[in-house]
């Protein structure tokens, strides 16, 4: 288990870039029960709309089939 302390001396890079669906799809590896997988969509949304994560703007969106 990680502490404040720990998590502050630890080396992270300052950006990393990945996609939304392996984002997401790590969360939700990392979820534990059915309460864990159901914060995922809002804790994602939370993230986008505080500015810690972005999307770049060369982006498209397909619809699915």
């Amino acid at each position: 288990m990680h502490t404040t302390t720990d998590i502050q001396n630890e080396n992270v890079p300052g950006t990393i870039t990945t996609t939304l669906y392996d984002l997401i799809l790590a969360m939700q590896e990392n979820a534990n029960d059915p309460v864990d997988e159901a914060l995922i969509v809002p804790t994602v949304m939370h993230w986008l709309r505080s500015g810690r994560i972005t999307m770049q703007s060369d982006f498209s969106v397909q619809p699915a089939a």
